[in-house]
């Protein structure tokens, strides 16, 4: 839940700060690299050395460190891109290093799915609406501030807990494998791709600003009528006398009303 409060604001963030469409647009871009990289990395740490929950912990607070120091830099905009980032280092492997604990807690691990359904209830149905309404009344800081009090209080539950590493399973690329191997997942994932490359490639462009519509002109005015059915045209100069602005106040009208082309 203390995530609802900042990635769906993040972007939000560098926007108050003056960034353009296309630096924010990059920034989202890399950030799911970072992640890439970031999560086996502290991943194989943790697994090498037995230090699952020191690893956790020293990414909890680094990440909420990092990202409460984005309040303090949005005079700075370089500065203020590069903390985000480095914010991302620490803050993508949290939520994977979670549920590795929590797989080992579990004395099933077919209970899993219940945990991350709370989690997930805990983002959309309660996190996302009242960052929302916080975001709306006290603006941004308030968002951020509410995850790092969130994070905070995670950390009281975190650190009386007793982790035990978990049981090597092999390489990552054996594993990676593994959960290939099945037909059933390979098809899934490679449904996926070729669902986002349709979706991304017959996306329409951006439509083109519409031009202004021709003034209607009076059917006085109008060439298509015969000689003897064409009113007598108004006069198209300046006039005075009594008309939407009062009287004695001068009238235009649009003199493209009373020419035919040719003249």
């Amino acid at each position: 839940m203390a995530n609802s409060f900042f990635f769906p604001f993040a972007y939000l963030i560098l926007r108050e700060a003056g960034l353009s469409a296309i630096v924010i647009g990059t920034v989202a871009a890399v950030r799911p690299f970072i992640g890439i990289v970031s999560m086996p990395a502290w991943g194989y740490i943790a697994d090498r050395f037995g230090a699952q929950k020191a690893v956790l912990l020293i990414n909890i607070v680094c990440a909420v460190l990092l990202r409460l120091g984005l309040l303090l830099l949005d005079q700075n905009q370089v500065l203020l891109v590069v903390v985000l980032l480095l914010s991302d280092v620490f803050g993508c492997a949290v939520e994977p290093s979670m549920d590795a604990t929590v797989l080992e807690l579990l004395c099933d691990p077919g209970l899993y799915g219940k945990q991350r359904l709370w989690g997930a209830i805990g983002w959309g149905w309660v996190g996302a609406p009242v960052a929302g309404w916080a975001v709306a009344t006290y603006g941004l800081p308030a968002a951020v501030l509410i995850h790092a009090s969130l994070i905070a209080a995670s950390l009281i539950i975190i650190c009386p807990m007793t982790v035990h590493a978990p049981k090597r399973t092999g390489s990552i690329l054996a594993v990676a494998g593994i959960v290939f191997r099945d037909r059933v997942t390979f098809f899934f994932f490679l449904a996926l791709l070729v669902i986002g490359q349709v979706r991304l490639s017959s996306r329409p462009p951006a439509a083109a600003p519409a031009a202004p519509a021709a003034p209607a002109c009076a059917p006085r005015c109008s060439a298509s009528l015969p000689p003897r059915a064409r009113p007598p045209a108004a006069p198209c100069g300046p006039t005075r006398g009594m008309g939407r602005r009062g009287p004695g106040r001068s009238s235009r009208s649009s003199s493209s009303c009373c020419r035919t082309p040719g003249w």
